[in-house]
């Protein structure tokens, strides 16, 4: 069963990203990355501490309002993720121009090889889905699949006043937050990282600034396996459309089983956790294939050979 954490503890949690990039500022560079995209990126760790407080202050004043009244808890979550999300677009870009004259697709944001990125991003996006749902069947994890869901509900406050805040909800969640999030967690602090404690301590401060700053500890260790899978695909490919797409599948993802619940609460679909799951498994599993078939005819050296 899901309990509060202390609120002295919850309060270190929230500042333990900008302590830890603090920490990790004070170091002196000791890895070049190896390859002129991450060269280019000149930017350093105060620039991210910039980015990490203005989530908190921002994140406290909406909690402020909250716990006064003055807004709702589906309104945080729907209006106030969506103003929190372009305040940090705004504040990245302009680091990005005014300190360092630097465009956009610096962060790996162009349309250069878009299309494999994106079939790439997908048929990653299909295997974890599959994972997720098999994993759930073979385990007997259906219930808790549900429970969770359940619970995220809740305490999300998914009960929108109308559908114009449902629309912003879904749609900060599938499209402003994975370009957000993946712009800053991934393309904005890996490098510097990178360059102050390598490539593979990049990769878990990141995913690890990533999942606590979700304050979802019920999803810490998902969240992290993402973050690592996220920044390991953004790396291979340097460019954050494989990511953006992983991330706004995956959320989907939660969706549709939350989708499925509310089904359940309001007596339109019969509760039948493992038939839903069954489904979505192979769902994923033959999305996978087709996309897979779709990759290979689309591969240069195929259609030269052909």
């Amino acid at each position: 069963m899901y309990t509060q954490i202390p609120w002295p503890i919850r309060v270190a949690l929230i500042l333990s990203p900008i302590l830890l990039t603090c920490l990790v500022s004070i170091e002196k560079d000791k890895y070049e990355p190896p390859s002129t995209f991450f060269l280019s990126q000149t930017w350093n760790c105060y620039d991210i501490i910039w980015l990490l407080v203005l989530f908190l202050l921002i994140g406290c004043i909406s909690w402020v309002l909250v716990w006064k009244g003055v807004i709702s808890l589906s309104q945080l979550n729907s209006y106030g993720t969506f103003v929190l999300l372009v305040l940090a677009a705004i504040l990245l870009y302009t680091i990005l121009r005014s300190k360092y004259g630097l465009k956009i697709s610096t962060l790996g944001l162009s349309f250069e090889n878009s299309i494999p990125n994106v079939i790439l991003g997908l048929r990653i996006s299909f295997v974890l889905g599959f994972i997720w749902f098999f994993g759930a069947l073979l385990i007997g994890e259906d219930q808790l699949l549900l429970d969770r869901s359940r619970w995220f509900y809740n305490t999300r406050g998914l009960e929108m006043a109308s559908g114009h805040q449902l629309f912003v909800f879904f749609f900060t969640a599938l499209v402003a937050a994975p370009i957000v999030e993946e712009s800053v967690f991934r393309g904005f602090m890996y490098s510097p990282f990178r360059r102050k404690i390598g490539h593979k301590g990049s990769v878990f401060v990141t995913s690890l600034v990533w999942a606590i700053w979700h304050s979802d500890m019920r999803s810490a260790v998902s969240l992290i396996i993402t973050g690592i899978i996220l920044v390991y695909f953004y790396v291979k490919t340097q460019s954050l459309i494989p990511s953006m797409i992983i991330h706004s599948m995956t959320n989907l993802t939660w969706f549709i089983t939350l989708l499925y619940l509310w089904l359940f609460q309001n007596d339109i679909l019969p509760l039948n956790s493992n038939k839903f799951i069954m489904f979505m498994a192979l769902f994923f599993l033959f999305g996978f294939i087709i996309l897979s078939i779709i990759s290979r005819r689309m591969s240069p050296k195929r259609r030269a050979g052909g």
